[in-house]
Formats: C-alpha cells, sequence, structure tokens
C-alpha cells in the first residue's frame, strides 16, 4: 500500500497544544509556566480540558489567562480516559496540528518547536522521556527500564509506540484513523500509534521534544497502573493480532509466575526491588484477566 503523506514540508497554520487534566492542581501550574516559556515562533493555542476534577485544577488554569493569551478551557463532565479527554480537547481546538502533553509532566522549552519541526515530514511525531527531573532514585528505580533517547521503541515486540504525553498528530491523520480510541483508558497513545501506521502514514521520533516525565511515586498507584497496563496489553493483542502483533509464549509466562512465587522473600530486602516486583506482578496479573475479560490468551 503505497504510503499516505499529511505533511510534504508544509508549515501549520496554527498548532493546537491540548494538555487532558484530572485532580491536577498540585502540578499543572508546573506545566502551564513551561508552556508560557516555548520558544516556538509560529501560532499556537492551548486547550486545557478539564476532566472531571475534583479539585482546584480549573481555578489554577484560569488564573493563567494573562500569561497565555490562547488559552481555552473546556470541560467534561463526567470523566472518562486520556482518550475520551484528548478527543474533547481536539473538537475544541482550531489548529490544524495537534500536539498534546499531560498535566502533571513540564515540557522543555523546545518542545512545541521540536514537535513542529519534526512534523514537517511525518504524519504523527513523539519525542522523548527524562525521567530524572521529577523523580528520586527509589520511584525510577521501580520502573526498571529506562527510556530510549534515539528512538521510539516497538511495543510488545511489534510497532514503534508514541508516549500520549508527548505528541503531535496532524488533525486530518488524526481525523482520517478516527481519533482516539475511547475504548482504552490506558495504552490509548499506543493504540493510536499502531493504527496511523498500519494506515500507511508515518511515525517518526522528534528527539528534542523532551519532556520531563512523572512516575507514580506510591505502590498502591504503581500497581493499579500496571495492572490496567496489563489488562490492556491483553486487548490490543485481542485487536492486533491479525495484523502481526506476536503472541506471548506461554512457557516463559509460566516460568515468569514462577518466578514471581521464589522471589516473595525479596520484598523485604528493599523499598526498590519491592516496587519493581509490584509492577512486574500486577501486569501480569493485568494480563491474566484482560485475557479472560477479551476472550484470548495473553500471558
Amino acid at each position: 500500500m503505497p504510503e499516505r503523506r499529511a505533511a510534504d514540508g508544509r508549515e501549520p497554520e496554527l498548532v493546537s497544544v491540548i494538555v487532558p487534566a484530572r485532580d491536577a492542581e498540585a502540578t499543572i501550574e508546573d506545566q502551564l509556566a513551561a508552556l508560557a516559556r516555548q520558544d516556538y515562533a509560529g501560532a499556537w493555542e492551548l486547550v486545557v480540558v478539564d476532566n472531571g476534577s475534583r479539585d482546584g485544577t480549573a481555578s489554577v488554569v484560569r488564573s493563567w489567562a494573562e500569561q497565555l493569551p490562547r488559552l481555552h478551557l473546556v470541560s467534561v463532565a463526567r470523566g472518562g480516559g486520556a482518550a475520551v479527554a484528548r478527543n474533547v480537547g481536539v473538537a475544541a481546538s482550531h489548529g490544524d496540528f495537534l500536539a498534546f502533553c499531560d498535566a502533571d509532566d513540564v515540557v522543555s522549552d523546545h518542545w512545541l518547536t521540536a514537535l513542529v519541526t519534526a512534523g514537517r515530514e511525518s504524519d504523527m511525531v513523539s519525542g522523548t522521556l527524562d525521567l530524572g527531573a521529577l523523580n528520586d532514585d527509589l520511584v525510577r528505580a521501580w520502573r526498571v527500564q529506562g527510556i530510549a533517547a534515539d528512538h521510539l521503541p516497538p511495543g510488545l515486540r511489534f510497532l514503534p509506540s508514541p508516549y500520549g504525553g508527548n505528541c503531535a498528530i496532524w488533525r486530518s491523520t488524526l481525523a482520517h484513523v478516527g481519533g482516539w480510541n475511547a475504548d482504552y483508558r490506558v495504552l490509548e497513545d499506543t493504540e493510536l500509534g499502531w493504527r496511523v501506521q498500519l494506515a500507511s502514514y508515518r511515525l517518526s521520533f522528534a528527539p528534542g521534544a523532551i519532556v520531563h516525565y512523572r512516575l507514580t511515586s506510591k505502590l498502591s498507584q504503581l500497581c493499579r497502573k500496571s495492572y490496567r497496563d496489563g489488562r490492556a496489553e491483553a486487548q490490543l493483542f485481542r485487536e492486533f493480532a491479525v495484523h502481526g502483533l506476536p503472541r506471548t509464549r506461554t512457557l516463559r509466562a509460566l516460568r515468569t509466575w514462577a518466578g514471581r512465587v521464589r522471589r516473595i522473600p525479596e520484598l523485604w530486602k528493599s523499598r526498590a526491588q519491592r516496587g519493581a516486583y509490584v509492577r512486574v506482578t500486577a501486569r501480569h496479573a493485568g494480563r491474566l484477566v484482560g485475557s479472560i475479560r477479551h476472550r484470548t490468551l495473553y500471558l
């Protein structure tokens, strides 16, 4: 199938930066300040989507109206996942090039310029995540694996995956593939990125588009996030296996579970090992439940 092209070197007339926010009163001000420092010379607007917040998120956003004159605040009465909020933000925006970041992270000053530069020759772009600025050593240790600084890693041994909190896409491309998939509350960025590529659009990496990413800092939150990721991975397999997403090796999965049991005594050695154990175990538990829910086998 010939590759479709949405960009071919053209400049956006207007860039829309879309930020979903839910109960982000404690963090969103840092992100708004970072957006106010952008060095992008073209026209751009900012759309913040209050995704059912129960705190003062909306008040904080309104207080930045003077520093960010093209700031728009829209609301989702009953909060859904990030995909729902991003779709609402897209509908409320006016730009032909759409950039996405999250309310609890901090974009670098060159972030938007780097995304637009890469977008001139790509249909969708994604940058890199810095884990050092907003996270201590313990929280980074829980993740185990770092973030690639020179490419977008393949998700689940399949296609490269963008980061939802650090990506941009031409409006025409997003419309053609049907927008963000609201059936996914997590890994919606992976699902969208794969649909974009399978529709013969180009996803590329923008190394200069750096977002300082905030990791989950509580074990209970890490457990819930990893569990939801695992369930969504089974959902992804059900939908993308026909396109070549490989199945997990059942024998290897069983060995992983055996290893989880053997490593239980290590939980009391250190908080770093405890967090890494919780992350991996919860993810595999999520895959098991997701396999049952979606009537597939992805362990």
